[in-house]
């Protein structure tokens, strides 16, 4: 018999010769099972030892299976059903800690729309669900978090999140997360700047049309240091320049210098400390904006801005104190960014598409699976439950003391 292990995480492949057994039950039926006895060390299951199977465990939630098995030699069969097996007990059987602060943020996968669900401030999910519907959202908060716990739901605009605010968090602060309702207006800027371009390549100024074709990423920019002079860095790029670069464009066309100006003027309403402050720049931001409050795009923002303005001014109210006493209010930023990094954990996994294991990638990444998130070692149990705090002990160790982590059921019996 074979066995993997993986001592000091150098792959070792061991030969062990063991007696083996014929099936009582099965003998004389013709399809007889045999079995071999599997040593103290040795997993029921698997052909391994219990600190390889563990690091395995830990391994498929970060790694690809391809560089798992390069790594352990354990078959790539064998890492599969470990993978589906550890994937499937999980959903059943684990539930993350509900966080203060909620968060919800859609993320498009391989053509089509997952929503998930985590703690607003780190980022870290806790929910990973294959549909954007309302109502199997609903359903998953009502199963899957302490809706008394949730002081802060922090959520775009979008007409699921919101139900699922009204319906199921209504106790708590509900708020419209800032940076989605920025983008609304950036699709007014754009819509203007993309008009004026169009306006002027029909009046045969092509030239004027490619200098504002290729400002428009300095315009859209909301961070300072990301305006860059060229779409394309074909050419070599210099140094944006607002006053040298942009400010003769905005002069030569004032409506698009009060689309443009009226951003820098909401993003004064957001970046205010109160919200009595955020309306001067508000009023400011309506007067800039009226010569064009009558198109198609600025008539649906203020209707939006006019429809969830409990929601937005929400925001103002959603400071809550985060660890080294830092004040912070409510945004999906945290989730953007775990957002990315799940598009690139999934990307170099080869687009799998088992949802089983795609959640497994999204929800556990960050947790090492086996020490922070315990799994019960009781006989038939297959309960996991964590995060726990605390270094991981080796499973050397824990057999050489006697000591296997169990379920509170599995323990009280």
């Amino acid at each position: 018999m074979e066995i993997f292990d993986l001592p000091r995480t150098r792959p070792v492949q061991l030969r062990v010769r063991r007696r083996r057994f014929e099936c009582l039950v099965c003998k004389g039926t013709g399809k007889a099972r045999t079995f071999s006895e599997r040593g103290p060390d040795i997993h029921e299951r698997y052909n391994m030892t219990h600190r390889l199977y563990e690091h395995v465990l830990d391994a498929i939630t970060k790694k690809p299976l391809a560089l798992v098995q390069k790594e352990t030699g354990v078959p790539a069969g064998t890492l599969w059903n470990i993978a589906h097996d550890l994937a499937v007990r999980l959903w059943a059987n684990h539930k993350f800690p509900t966080p203060r602060v909620l968060s919800m943020d859609g993320v498009k996968l391989y053509g089509k729309e997952y929503m998930v669900i985590g703690d607003a401030h780190t980022g870290i999910p806790i929910g990973f669900l294959e549909t954007i519907e309302a109502s199997p959202i609903r359903a998953w908060v009502r199963d899957n978090v302490e809706e008394a716990r949730v002081e802060v739901f922090v959520a775009d605009l979008h007409k699921s999140n919101t139900s699922v605010g009204e319906l199921r968090l209504g106790r708590s602060l509900r708020v419209a997360d800032k940076w989605h309702v920025i983008e609304h207006y950036q699709r007014v800027l754009s819509r203007q700047i993309n008009s004026e371009i169009d306006r002027l390549r029909k009046s045969g100024r092509k030239e004027m049309a490619k200098t504002l074709w290729d400002l428009k990423p300095a315009m859209m920019a909301v961070d300072p240091k990301k305006c860059r002079w060229r779409r394309y860095p074909k050419k070599p790029q210099r140094e944006f320049d607002l006053v040298r670069d942009l400010k003769p464009i905005l002069r030569r066309f004032p409506l698009l210098s009060r689309a443009y100006w009226g951003r820098y003027d909401f993003l004064k309403f957001y970046s205010s400390e109160a919200l009595g402050d955020a309306m001067i720049w508000l009023n400011r931001f309506h007067a800039r904006t009226a010569p064009f409050s009558h198109t198609q795009d600025m008539v649906a923002f203020n209707k939006r801005l006019t429809k969830n303005w409990e929601l937005i001014t929400n925001y103002f109210l959603s400071a809550r104190q985060i660890a080294g006493g830092e004040w912070k209010r409510a945004t999906t930023s945290a989730m953007e960014q775990q957002n990315r990094e799940i598009r690139k954990r999934l990307s170099i996994r080869h687009g799998v598409q088992n949802f089983a294991l795609m959640r497994m990638v999204v929800l556990y990444a960050h947790w090492h699976v086996g020490g922070e998130i315990v799994l019960c070692s009781g006989p038939g149990c297959s309960a996991a439950y964590g995060p726990v705090a605390g270094p991981p002990v080796p499973p050397e160790i824990r057999a050489a003391a006697g000591i296997y982590p169990q379920c509170s059921e599995c323990a009280g019996r």
